[in-house]
């Protein structure tokens, strides 16, 4: 065991920011950055700084989809010193990211690339904007709507995890599941993969059943794989 001093200036955060956000650096000052970061570096986010491998999830969903995943694949990530980090919605992946990076604390970013908001007048162009930046981030060209793929460092979905889920089950098997989930935790259908909990379940039920998710198991994949380099 040993100890490992890296130092990650403000400076060099925003530099970072402004290659994937493409906001003038001019208009970007030290608290600027600042004030965006610390509202989203919570006490949940900051375990990050204390892993050997931070996950950086939209939500707490993701969260229990992934970890349930790993644990019924055997891959030990708390052993590992493996953790997910939820930020709370798309729109604050980009900010951990960067810090977690700076520190050369092994990151792995999943997004979704939201496609069901294509043609979609109210939600396209901020859903690109966000999907152009977490791809240039991700030091890749830039797509309007990335189809669905799994990285060394980073993972996308077309739309969502949850229709990921559903077009590896099928629709029938996928409904039914969730119906089951449903009633045993008493939650509307369509907010069990967006109960942490429910998802959790989910998870479970499916592999019990023998089922396979796997676009989520190249992701858990990766991300072990991620302690080992």
């Amino acid at each position: 065991m040993h100890s490992r001093v890296f130092t990650y200036s403000i400076d060099d955060a925003i530099k970072e920011w402004v290659t994937a956000s493409l906001e003038d650096p001019q208009e970007i000052m030290s608290k600027g950055f600042i004030a965006r970061a610390m509202p989203i570096m919570t006490s949940i986010v900051n375990e990050g700084f204390f892993a050997d491998v931070v996950v950086v999830v939209e939500g707490l969903s993701d969260f229990g989809i992934l970890w349930t995943l790993q644990e019924i694949m055997g891959k030990n990530w708390s052993q590992r010193g493996i953790v997910i980090v939820p930020v709370s919605g798309k729109n604050n992946l980009d900010r951990p990211t960067i810090i977690f990076r700076g520190f050369s604390i092994p990151t792995y970013l999943i997004f979704d690339g939201d496609i069901k908001h294509k043609g979609k007048a109210s939600n396209e162009k901020k859903t690109i904007s966000l999907n152009h930046m977490y791809l240039r981030l991700c030091g890749v060209k830039e797509e309007d709507f990335p189809k669905t793929q799994v990285n060394e460092t980073w993972a996308v979905f077309n739309d969502s995890i949850e229709s990921c889920i559903e077009e590896s089950l099928g629709e029938i098997k996928f409904t039914a599941l969730r119906e089951k989930v449903a009633l045993e935790l008493g939650l509307e259908q369509d907010r069990v993969l967006k109960n942490i909990e429910g998802s959790s379940l989910f998870i479970r039920y499916a592999y019990q059943e023998g089922n396979k998710i796997s676009t989520l198991e190249k992701i858990v994949e990766k991300i072990t794989a991620l302690h080992q380099t």
